[in-house]
This record gives structure tokens, C-alpha cells and sequence, in this order.
């Protein structure tokens, strides 16, 4: 069934492609374009320099969640993220912190 309907899909595509002539008023878009010579297509446009970059990010020291704080068995258990340095490398940690009363 699946070879049946791949050759009828390939035996009702068209044997070459058709390719219609461009209109002649396209070397014409803006006056900021360069002059044209006959039968040449000019596409004239600007760029935004920004286009694809992302916005600022939010400085790393302003916490994003709340602290991650449970009571187990009268003691509190947290959870912390931060950012230090071991040498010139700087490095991302996850601290887990236990503190019991006494």
C-alpha cells in the first residue's frame, strides 16, 4: 500500500520545475539602491543590529527563589545555591545546610 502510494505521489509530480520570469519593476525597489543593469533583480533592505540578542540577564546575586527550608526531627535542612571561584574558574555550588538546636 505505502509503495502504491509513493509512486502515484511520484508520478504526479511535473518532470522539470517551472520558473516564471521576475516582474521588471523589482531592480527598481527604493531610491538608497544602487543602480540596476537590465535583467538584474536588487533586493535593498536594512539590519537590526540586535535583532537576535537576548535581553540582559538579572544580576546573579538577587535570588531568583526562596530559601529551600524543611524541619526534619527538630532540625531545619536548607538548601542554597552559589557562585564561587577555584582559582581563576569560576563555579556553581549547591550548598546543603543542617542546622540543630542545642
Amino acid at each position: 500500500m505505502l509503495a502504491t502510494l509513493l509512486l502515484l505521489l511520484q508520478a504526479s509530480a511535473g518532470s522539470t520545475p517551472r520558473h516564471d520570469a521576475p516582474p521588471a519593476n523589482l531592480a527598481t525597489l527604493t531610491t538608497a539602491c544602487p543602480a540596476a543593469p537590465t535583467g538584474e533583480i536588487i533586493v535593498c533592505g536594512t539590519r537590526q543590529a540586535d535583532r537576535y540578542r537576548l535581553p540582559p540577564l538579572a544580576p546573579a546575586d538577587t535570588p531568583r527563589f526562596g530559601p529551600a527550608e524543611f524541619g526534619i526531627a527538630g532540625a531545619r535542612v536548607g538548601v542554597v545555591t552559589e557562585q564561587g571561584s577555584i582559582g581563576p574558574i569560576p563555579t556553581n555550588r549547591v550548598m546543603a545546610r543542617i542546622r540543630i538546636r542545642f
